[in-house]
């Protein structure tokens, strides 16, 4: 069996479960201004509101999560057994009413609907894999047939500005197709590859370089073909097409690799620090997801050690702050009564929720550590769901309470889209 098959098999599985998802916001596009829609909630039910708070889809579930696709929704509702059912909301339409989807994502305007089998273990993380069902943005099916994995080759047009995609299809009799689908008239018009047993693609990390995807496959009746595919003008043709004979493959994953340890130089001949355990306990937060029924996440207090070689707590009073013990520098001043490390899902960033005289502020670093700052003031306990959702400076904020359960949304100025 070919080896590559089975790597974007189970990476784009994971990816399904990411803040972040595959079918998400094309990374370095300039993000364009437009009119942004918020979550809103009215008592115990969720709408959706422009971001003055006006209500333009009136409150009628019970969760609403976002992505990192601005004005796309999915809204769970739930029955009392915690059954769930979605509708996809995009901008301020409801597009896709009660199904029986777990998310939506979306790529150049195909909307990939993410259905889980059932059994133990089954939703984002499941071994055993999704069903996935192709719209339209406005709605329409694409096909009736419902699929393990569907994806795009992206590279080929980030851009977004050719007519056609290329579809990468696995059936739920695990074979494979590639088919070109046409954005104008919503259909398959083309099937380059259909219901191969096995396929690879060749160099498809230079994809977006060659603008040339190259397979190889081996049809049902264990014949090898080889095939690339190249844009002529704004249109997808082949550009080869040929044979190969199928050889057996030995199994790269039963290579057996001998280990060696290395031993920690540094750790032998550095003496550890001397410390209090009070000055090393630190806390931080963490988001757990429900698999099972998909209720709105939890936020966790936890506690964690501190590396004394690197960071430990410092206190003033009954305040305490955040000592960078390698450069000996102050990371956090001793005013607060209590602060959380925490990563901040979605966006890529890290830093501390801040409590302070009862209320919660933001500190946020980047990956190259560089500070943005997110001026809110909060009552409730603040993480941030995406930085920069749709439009520079604007921030989205889910808040929780002190018990870790999800209240409601609010931005990086501290308004939260709530109202009773």
């Amino acid at each position: 069996m070919m080896i590559f098959k089975n790597y974007i098999y189970l990476f784009s599985l994971l990816l399904i479960g990411n803040t972040t998802p595959i079918w998400g916001q094309k990374k370095g596009a300039p993000k364009k201004e437009f009119p942004l829609f918020v979550p809103y909630k009215v008592k115990n039910k969720f709408g959706i509101a422009n971001e003055k708070g006006d209500l333009v889809i009136a409150p009628q579930f019970d969760y609403i999560s976002v992505y990192d696709v601005p004005n796309f929704f999915t809204c769970f509702t739930y029955d009392t057994n915690k059954r769930y059912q979605t509708s996809l909301v995009v901008n301020d339409k409801v597009i896709l009413s009660n199904q029986p989807y777990f998310g939506y994502f979306n790529n150049q305007n195909i909307v990939f609907a993410a259905k889980e089998v059932g059994g133990k273990g089954s939703g984002y993380y499941s071994l055993r894999p999704e069903e996935i069902d192709l719209y339209t943005i406005k709605g329409k099916r694409i096909t009736p047939e419902s699929y393990i994995h569907a994806s795009i080759f992206e590279d080929f047009d980030k851009e977004n500005t050719l007519p056609q995609v290329v579809l990468y299809l696995m059936h739920r009799d695990k074979t494979y197709s590639l088919v070109l689908y046409d954005k104008k008239t919503a259909t398959i018009t083309t099937t380059f590859v259909n219901k191969a047993y096995d396929i690879e693609f060749e160099r498809l990390e230079m994809l977006s370089d060659t603008k040339e995807l190259h397979v190889k496959y081996v049809d049902m009746q264990q014949k090898g073909h080889e095939l690339k595919i190249g844009i002529k003008g704004k249109s997808f043709v082949k550009t080869f097409e040929g044979t190969y004979i199928v050889l057996h493959q030995k199994d790269d994953f039963s290579i057996n690799d001998h280990v060696v340890a290395v031993p920690d130089w540094d750790s032998e001949k550095q003496p550890k620090p001397t410390f209090t355990e009070s000055e090393i306990t630190s806390k931080k937060l963490e988001i757990r997801k429900d698999y099972q029924t998909y209720q709105p996440s939890k936020l966790l207090f936890l506690s964690h050690k501190l590396d004394p070689k690197y960071q430990k707590l410092i206190f003033e009073n009954e305040k305490k702050g955040l000592m960078n013990t390698y450069e000996n520098k102050v990371i956090l001043p001793a005013i607060y009564d209590e602060f959380y490390s925490a990563d901040f899902k979605g966006i890529h960033a890290s830093g501390f929720v801040l409590k302070q005289d009862g209320k919660y502020r933001l500190k946020v670093y980047n990956f190259g550590g560089k500070e943005s700052f997110v001026n809110g003031v909060f009552e409730q306990v603040p993480m941030i769901t995406f930085f920069e959702y749709g439009r520079k400076n604007f921030h989205l904020i889910s808040l929780f309470d002190e018990n870790g359960k999800f209240i409601c949304y609010a931005n990086q100025d501290g308004k939260v889209y709530y109202q009773e």
